[in-house]
């Protein structure tokens, strides 16, 4: 009896303990969970849009909302022989009022276009090739001060250009940015009024 009593406290032990590792992973998960409006871009040009908002307009519902989408998406689409832009996902969280909106770009260009802003990414030889006036008002994420002669040892390396005040996700470590950008981490970005019009992300690759 006191032998099944002792097995029967080690199995309730080890079901505790496996319960305990899963519960800690699965917070874990939950934790790295970005629910915040941001942009990703890909090491090969392709941007990620989610959006994170308070879905308040009375005149639309969740469906009215999801085919005005899907609508601007086919027009703009039809321009191109190939599919530049989709629609991944839409959500609505009864509980919380929010909806979550999951794009996908071809390019930074696509999403420019599409969406009415200035988004560039490429390197800085292709940002000067196409007429961006680069500004060497730049800082450091570290203790690195930006090189007199950066647009020619930086000239391989990739910039990422924006004028909207989001949070935007780089492929590559942030190197060198315009004053006022609050930098998270190596490669996130969060960009505001105080950032200026136009931000520049100067990366290591």
């Amino acid at each position: 009896m006191a032998n099944k009593r002792k097995i029967y406290n080690n199995l309730a032990k080890l079901v505790t303990m496996i319960m305990v590792a899963m519960l800690g992973l699965m917070l874990c998960a939950c934790g790295k969970e970005d629910d915040t409006t941001r942009i990703e871009i890909s090491k090969e040009g392709a941007v990620k849009s989610v959006i994170s908002e308070n879905f308040t307009e009375p005149n639309y519902d969740i469906n009215e909302l999801s085919e005005l989408a899907t609508s601007d998406i086919a027009d703009y689409n039809s321009e191109y022989l190939s599919t530049k832009i989709s629609l991944d996902s839409l959500k609505y969280n009864e509980k919380t009022g929010m909806i979550k909106m999951i794009m996908s770009y071809n390019s930074a260009y696509d999403y420019a276009a599409f969406n009415h802003e200035t988004l560039f990414y490429g390197t800085v030889t292709e940002a000067i090739e196409k007429g961006y006036q680069l500004s060497g008002d730049m800082v450091g994420t570290g203790d690195d001060k930006l090189p007199d002669d950066w647009k020619e040892e930086y000239k391989d390396k990739h910039i990422v250009i924006c004028e909207e005040k989001i949070k935007v996700k780089t492929p590559y470590k942030i190197e060198y940015t315009t004053q006022g950008v609050n930098v998270k981490g190596k490669k996130e970005a969060v960009l505001s009024e105080e950032s200026g019009d136009m931000v520049q992300l100067l990366l290591s690759k």
